[in-house]
Formats: structure tokens, C-alpha cells, sequence
């Protein structure tokens, strides 16, 4: 996802296809340590000193602070609203449970009240089933959202994304990517600090290894700066000078 979010908030395009720059807001609710380390992989990688991301880090209750969400991204960001929010995941957003269909269609309607209220897509990170072979949780899910994309590991490490769902364009279409490491420095105890840029691969002839359970599935809700904040308030960088198309 990582990779996909810079091209989003940078305007460049993605392995062929044209991307329409956009403000992205990251709400991540879980795994929030690594995104320091995230981003100066990507940048030391990439050359790049800003960009317009935004990353909160904080508890949400969606259904309950939807309004909320709104309003501090509307004051905070002003006219430059996000085009994309990604919520990081579905399960530390909801209170309540992902099967029972009272609960998720509460919390797909918080979603797409976000994406109306903000004018952007909202895209929903979640996990796999037990069974690996389904997002978890109540079927709504997929029958509500735009598209479904399912990220998965390779027989040799590659990283695969497939279309699973999608109601405007292909499904079935696979994205390859490996994995490479970047050396950040040292820690007090002289340890290796290293973090993980994405890069692409060739297309892996071998069959992807069966999911497991925490496989993740990325659900966009609608078609259409740096920051390691650890608060509801988004820390704003400048905005890179090629962070818009000519």
C-alpha cells in the first residue's frame, strides 16, 4: 500500500497507469511504529524531501466519530481536502462486530459518509478469513464497496496484488513486487536499523502461497505530509515542487 499512497499524494505514475495527484490521509490504527522508518526508507530511495500525506494515529470509532473525522480534516487541511482517506484497518475502526450485518452496515455508512462529506475515496485495509479465501467478517463488505484488491505472498517472497472485485474495470489483473531492504542507521545499542522499499518484479511463475488468515484486502468504498504524529492532529511538511502534474 505504501508504495501505491506516494504515487497518490505525488502525481507519479504507477507501472503504466496515469495517476491523478491527490491529498492522502493515512489513518492507521494498527502497526503505526513502522511508519517512521516507512517513510525515510522511501524517501532516502526515492530522493524525496515532502509530499502532501498526512497520517494520523489515533483510536476511531467510525461510526461514532465520522463527524468528528470530518470536521478535523476540513480544519486542519482547509481547501485542500484529501482525495484519498485510507483507514488502517477495518476491525480497530469498528466497535462492534464484522458479523453481524447491523454492525457493518453502521460502519459502511460512517464510510461513505466520509468519502460524500470529503468528496474523496475512502479505501478500507482489512484482513482475510480464517479460510483465507474471503475478507473476514460479514459479506455486505464486498457486495458494498467499488473494487477489492488482495495482497498476498509468493512461493518466493514476491509480493502479489490481485483485482478480486472490481464494478468498472478488470478483475483478475496481478501487480508483482519484491521487497528490497534499506539501511536507516543504528540504534543505541548499535544494532541495524533497516526498513523495506517496494520495488517491482517480474512476474512470478510459480503459484502464490495459500493466504494465510492475515493476509490483507484492500476495499476502496468510492471510484474517483510526512507525518509521525501521534495525535488526531495532522503535522503538515511542505509540499514537494513536483508533488502536482505540469
Amino acid at each position: 500500500m505504501w508504495k501505491i499512497i506516494m504515487h497518490i499524494a505525488l502525481g507519479r505514475d504507477y507501472r503504466g497507469h496515469r495517476v491523478q495527484q491527490a491529498t492522502v490521509v493515512y489513518v492507521a490504527l494498527e502497526g503505526k511504529q513502522g511508519f517512521p522508518a516507512r517513510k525515510e526508507a522511501f524517501r532516502r530511495h526515492h530522493g524525496i524531501e515532502s509530499a502532501p500525506f498526512y497520517l494520523l494515529s489515533t483510536s476511531l470509532d467510525l461510526v461514532a466519530k465520522s463527524s468528528e473525522l470530518i470536521a478535523s480534516i476540513k480544519a486542519q487541511l482547509g481547501t485542500d481536502l484529501p482525495g484519498v482517506l485510507f483507514l488502517d484497518t477495518l476491525n480497530r475502526s469498528l466497535v462492534g462486530s464484522e458479523s453481524r450485518d447491523e454492525d457493518m452496515a453502521r460502519f459502511l455508512a460512517a464510510a461513505e459518509k466520509v468519502a460524500q462529506e470529503l468528496n474523496c475515496a475512502v479505501v478500507i485495509v482489512h484482513h482475510c478469513g480464517i479460510d483465507a479465501s474471503r475478507p473476514r467478517g460479514h459479506t455486505s463488505l464486498s457486495g458494498a464497496v467499488e473494487s477489492q484488491l488482495k495482497v498476498e505472498r509468493g512461493n518466493t517472497g514476491e509480493v502479489i496484488v490481485t483485482v478480486e472485485l472490481a464494478k468498472d474495470f478488470a478483475e483478475g489483473i496481478e501487480t508483482v513486487s519484491r521487497l528490497e531492504r534499506v539501511p536507516l542507521g543504528t540504534d543505541l545499542d548499535g544494532d541495524e536499523i533497516s526498513s523495506l522499499v517496494v520495488l517491482p518484479a517480474e512476474t512470478s511463475s510459480r503459484r502464490a502461497r495459500r493466504p494465510r488468515a492475515n493476509s490483507r484486502i484492500a476495499n476502496g468504498s468510492r471510484s474517483r505530509p510526512w507525518t509521525n504524529a501521534q495525535s488526531t492532529r495532522a503535522k503538515r511538511h511542505r509540499r514537494a515542487s513536483n508533488s502536482r502534474p505540469a
